[in-house]
């Protein structure tokens, strides 16, 4: 049996042929895998690229993980990685910080 970071690996040069660089960077990198005995999982960091794998290549990941891993269920599941927050987005109205005031000449110098 295959270990998952040899199947993964492999799964990912049978896509690297099929996409371009820049659908590997969008749809395929953000994907995480992990193989249990019975059970693979496929994780994604959002609905919209877990739909769109999954629609474009379960039935390929499906084979190759009954041929190399003994295992047919493929799950798939949106996971969130780090839930950092940008300290702005987190700031409420009467936090944010006030910008200086730029004071600008109207005149024209010559």
């Amino acid at each position: 049996m295959m270990e998952e970071t040899e199947f993964w690996e492999l799964c990912l040069d049978k896509f690297s042929k099929k996409l371009t660089n820049q659908q590997i960077n969008t749809w395929i990198k953000p994907l995480s895998f992990k193989a249990s005995k019975n059970q693979s999982t496929i994780h994604a960091p959002n609905q919209f690229v877990l739909e769109w794998v999954k629609d474009r290549f379960d039935k390929e990941i499906s084979l190759l993980a009954k041929e190399y891993l003994n295992t047919e269920n493929i799950e798939y599941l949106v996971t969130k990685k780090g839930k950092k927050k940008d300290p702005l987005l987190q700031a409420t109205p009467n936090k944010i910080p006030k910008k200086e005031s730029l004071k600008y000449n109207s005149k024209r110098t010559q």
